[in-house]
C-alpha cells in the first residue's frame, strides 16, 4: 500500500514539473517571437532584473522638493551654459517673446544702428526683410516709406538692455511682451529621457546575455526604438534651451515723415493737437495736389487735346447742320412767296377797253 502511494505521488510531482517547464518555454517563445504576449514577457524580464519602466519614471519624475531644494546648484542648459540669472533664482524655464513697432525719420541710420546693437548685445538676426513702398504722395504720415521686419534672438539676461537701446533708435508706437513657463514640460522631458537612458542600459545588459538569434533580434529592435526616442527628446530639450537662453524679439521698423505724438489728455492739448493735425493735413493735401498736377501734366495735355478735337468736330457738325437747315428754310420760304404771288395775280380781273376815248 505504501509502495503504491509513493508511486502515485512521484507521478503527480513529475506532471507538475512538466507543466511548469512547458509554460516557461511558451512564455520565452512568445517573447522572442514578438507575439501578443511580448510586452508581458518584457515586463517579466524587467521584474527579474529588478527594473520597471513605471518605477523608473516615478523615481525621476519632477517634484517641487527637487526643483526648489535649498542649496541646489544653479540650473544650466544641456550644453553646460548657465541660463538667465532671474530664471536661475526661481528655478523656472521661461521663453520670453517681445513684439515692437518702431517709427524712424532716418531709416537707413536706424537700420544700421539696430543691426549693430544686435551684435553688441551678443544676439543674432534670425530673419530680416525690407520693403520699399515708393509713392509721390503723403498718405497717413507715410511717403516713400520703407518697412524693415526683423526676427532677432537676444540673450535673455540682456534683453532689457537691448529694448532700452531700441527706444533710442526710433519712436516705439507699440510693444507687447509674453513669457511662457515651460518648467514642468522641461523637467518632464528630462525625467523621461533619463528613464529611457536607464532602459537603454538594461537592454544593453540583456543583449550581452542573449544566447539565441531571436533574443538578439528582439532586443536590438527594442534598443533601436529606445535610442530613437532618446534622440528625439534630447533634440526637444536643446530647442527648449535655445528658446530659454535667447529671447525672441520681432521688430517692425517703418520710415515716416512725422513722429506719432502721444495721445492728448486735457482739452487744451486736444484742441492744439486737432488744429495742428488739420493744418498739417491741409498742407499735405495742397502739396499732393501740386505734385499730382505736375506729375500727371502730360496726361492732362493729351486728354485736353483729345477733348478739344472732339468738341471742335462736334461744333463743326452742328454749325453745318444749322446752315443746311437755314438754307432749306429760306428756299422753302421763297417758293411759298412765289406761289402766293402767282395765286394773287390769277385772281385779279382783266382790264375793260375805254369806249369814250374811241
Amino acid at each position: 500500500m505504501k509502495k503504491r502511494f509513493s508511486i502515485i505521488a512521484a507521478l503527480l510531482l513529475s506532471a507538475v514539473m512538466l507543466a511548469g517547464c512547458a509554460k516557461s518555454m511558451a512564455d520565452n517563445n512568445a517573447y522572442y517571437s514578438g507575439g501578443s504576449s511580448a510586452p508581458q514577457a518584457a515586463k517579466a524580464t524587467q521584474a527579474f532584473y529588478g527594473y520597471s519602466e513605471d518605477a523608473a519614471t516615478e523615481d525621476y519624475a519632477p517634484n517641487d522638493a527637487k526643483t526648489d531644494a535649498p542649496g541646489s546648484a544653479a540650473p544650466v542648459n544641456t550644453d553646460g551654459s548657465n541660463i538667465d540669472a532671474s530664471q536661475s533664482a526661481s528655478g523656472r524655464k521661461l521663453i520670453r517673446r517681445v513684439n515692437l513697432s518702431v517709427e524712424s525719420l532716418e531709416f537707413e541710420q536706424s537700420v544700421n544702428t539696430l543691426e549693430s546693437s544686435v551684435g553688441a548685445f551678443g544676439g543674432y538676426i534670425e530673419s530680416s526683410s525690407i520693403t520699399d513702398r515708393n509713392s509721390y504722395y503723403s498718405i497717413n504720415n507715410y511717403r516713400n516709406s520703407r518697412i524693415a521686419n526683423y526676427v532677432i534672438r537676444i540673450p535673455s539676461e540682456r534683453l532689457d538692455g537691448f529694448l532700452n537701446q531700441v527706444g533710442n533708435i526710433g519712436n516705439i508706437t507699440s510693444q507687447s511682451t509674453s513669457a511662457e513657463d515651460i518648467t514642468l514640460s522641461y523637467l518632464d522631458l528630462e525625467a523621461r529621457t533619463e528613464s529611457l537612458e536607464i532602459q537603454q542600459e538594461r537592454l544593453l545588459a540583456l543583449l550581452e546575455k542573449a544566447e539565441t538569434v531571436d533574443e538578439i533580434i528582439s532586443l536590438e529592435d527594442r534598443l533601436s526604438t529606445v535610442r530613437y526616442q532618446i534622440e528625439a527628446q534630447r533634440s526637444t530639450l536643446k530647442n527648449y534651451d535655445n528658446l530659454v537662453a535667447f529671447s525672441t524679439v520681432t521688430i517692425g521698423l517703418t520710415e515716416v515723415v512725422k513722429i506719432t505724438e502721444p495721445e492728448p489728455t486735457t482739452m487744451g492739448q486736444r484742441i492744439s493737437r486737432g488744429l495742428s493735425d488739420t493744418f498739417y493735413d491741409l498742407g499735405v493735401g495742397l502739396e499732393n495736389f501740386a505734385v499730382g498736377f505736375v506729375v500727371n501734366l502730360p496726361y492732362i495735355l493729351i486728354w485736353g487735346l483729345i477733348i478739344f478735337v472732339i468738341i471742335f468736330v462736334i461744333v463743326k457738325i452742328v454749325k453745318g447742320t444749322k446752315k443746311r437747315r437755314e438754307k432749306k428754310q429760306a428756299a422753302l420760304q421763297a417758293k411759298l412767296q412765289a406761289d402766293w404771288a402767282a395765286r394773287q395775280a390769277a385772281q385779279q380781273p382783266a382790264p375793260t377797253p375805254d369806249t369814250d376815248n374811241k
